[in-house]
């Protein structure tokens, strides 16, 4: 409400991405234009750390921790220092360059920091170190919550996509089992909350019976897809379909045994609405000519992970769009055959050379 049609913020340089969040590990901090995320100090004082400059397209750039104890009282303001910051010294000269992004990775977290104690007319209070959070951590399945007797449940919808029909019973499911409301997650899923816990079985089964199970499969709760070419005319691929695909596929041909989530990101274009530059295996479509045809390829990226170990994954190779699922799946199972101590797969990616890489799938 405050900077919706505020005068002084009517012409940022171009997007503007924003997240507030409860923890860091909840709403990929590290890919938005400015994050508060919640913390809780070791004197039991509550409330926000401070990221900024993450974003993605064909130039990606992870967010940087300004370090500071941001309390919930401090929030719009600081928030409008930034803003403001990013107003008088954005970019504006090239289109490609007008994202806040670019000013952080110039400037660099201490100076943005001076410059928001300097709007703001005093020094913000030091964060503490935080334990390592993990990049992903959509709650999906049946969780309890803080209200006694209650739980949320989180239903996986794979790519996104989801029929009017599904959509219509999910509603009427969260009226008839639940408070009504349901939650939408950065992952293309959503949650039905406020649920009595004995009610559970029944909402369970009611949502496989419309074709959203939620006991899924590791690349079932962690596949994500842009709109592709079906509708974006940037795209050069399809996408929704493909991400459905290798779900059944992988689900068909791979044992998995203790991973919680596998992502995989597909997108039609480089511009990375799919997020592929931060999934375990990431899709980014391609097209070649193969004796006049137009053949869908896609180039992959892997090793990609957000949260205290982020970092970008690697492009590795081109294969047509109907290898990917096979080719994923040789993978995953080189992987499963040689990880040490149980190393996540991002951590297995980053020890082995691209040329390695490459002829395991």
């Amino acid at each position: 409400k405050y900077f919706s049609g505020h005068p002084e913020y009517a012409d940022l340089p171009r997007k503007y991405k924003a997240a507030i969040v409860g923890h860091r590990s909840g709403a990929q901090c590290e890919i938005n234009d400015i994050s508060f995320y919640g913390v809780k100090r070791s004197d039991g004082a509550v409330g926000y750390g401070l990221m900024s400059g993450g974003g993605l397209s064909t130039e990606p750039h992870l967010a940087q921790d300004f370090g500071v104890f941001v309390k919930p009282e401090q929030v719009i303001e600081v928030m409008e220092a930034v803003t403001r910051i990013f107003r008088d010294y954005g970019y504006r000269k090239s289109r490609k360059h007008s994202r806040l992004k670019y000013l952080v990775a110039d400037w660099g977290a201490v100076k943005m920091r001076d410059e928001v104690e300097k709007i703001i007319g005093y020094k913000l209070t030091d964060g503490e170190d935080q334990p390592p959070v993990k990049g992903y951590e959509d709650k999906l399945g049946v969780f309890a919550q803080k209200q006694e007797g209650l739980s949320f449940v989180g239903v996986p919808v794979v790519a996104g996509r989801i029929t009017d029909e599904q959509l219509f019973a999910v509603a009427d499911l969260a009226q008839e089992f639940g408070s009504g409301d349901i939650r939408l997650t950065v992952m293309q899923s959503l949650y039905i909350i406020n649920v009595a816990n004995e009610k559970i079985p029944a909402l369970l089964e009611k949502l496989t019976a419309i074709g959203l199970p939620v006991d899924a499969s590791p690349v079932r709760k962690g596949v994500v897809a842009c709109t592709g070419i079906e509708f974006c005319n940037l795209a050069v691929t399809e996408t929704k379909q493909r991400a459905k695909t290798i779900v059944e596929q992988l689900d068909q041909g791979v044992q998995w045994s203790d991973s919680e989530f596998f992502r995989i990101n597909v997108n039609g274009c480089p511009n990375s609405c799919g997020q592929h530059w931060i999934a375990d295996v990431g899709l980014q479509g391609a097209i070649k000519k193969v004796n006049g045809q137009t053949v869908e390829q896609y180039d992959v990226f892997l090793g990609g992970a957000l949260g205290t170990d982020a970092r970008f994954n690697r492009r590795i190779k081109r294969v047509n769009a109907d290898d990917v699922a096979p080719s994923i799946q040789k993978l995953i199972e080189s992987y499963q055959a040689s990880r040490q101590d149980g190393e996540s797969f991002p951590h297995w990616v980053e020890r082995h050379s691209d040329e390695e890489l490459e002829v395991m799938f």
